[in-house]
């Protein structure tokens, strides 16, 4: 089977808000990359004496937990009067219940997509010319 690969440029990273019905989602302006982190599960150890020891091979027993949903970085060109930057602000600086946006990726043959909620967790500026 031939290998499916989409190229990144042309991707949009969207915001919508604290959600509404429909959600409204607003395009972060003039991004020139965004990066997943990847999702990672925590797991707790249930290993205990009724554990069960197939063939004999007594083996630990764990238990998913919890999903980190892992964090989306973003690079791009700031614009301060741009509504989608000052949106990525007010999200920072919000209170945690009311920060929590749903967000999501379209990829750049335009129909996929991946949708999430998260926090801004850091917004930086950098004074490179």
């Amino acid at each position: 089977m031939a290998t499916k690969a989409i190229p990144g440029y042309g991707g949009k990273l969207k915001n919508g808000g604290t959600g509404g019905s429909p959600i409204v989602y607003t395009n972060v302006a003039q991004l020139r990359k965004f990066a997943f982190g990847g999702l990672k599960a925590e797991f707790e150890d249930i290993t205990n004496l009724d554990s069960p020891a197939p063939g004999g091979a007594v083996y630990k027993e764990f238990l998913k937990v919890l999903i980190d949903g892992g964090t989306v970085t973003l690079d791009g060109i700031l614009d301060p009067t741009n509504i989608s930057t000052q949106a990525l602000a007010t999200n920072l600086a919000a209170a945690p219940a009311s920060a929590f946006d749903y967000w999501q990726i379209l990829l750049s043959d335009g129909t996929t997509t991946i949708s999430f909620q998260g926090y801004v967790e850091e917004f930086t500026r950098s004074e490179e010319h």
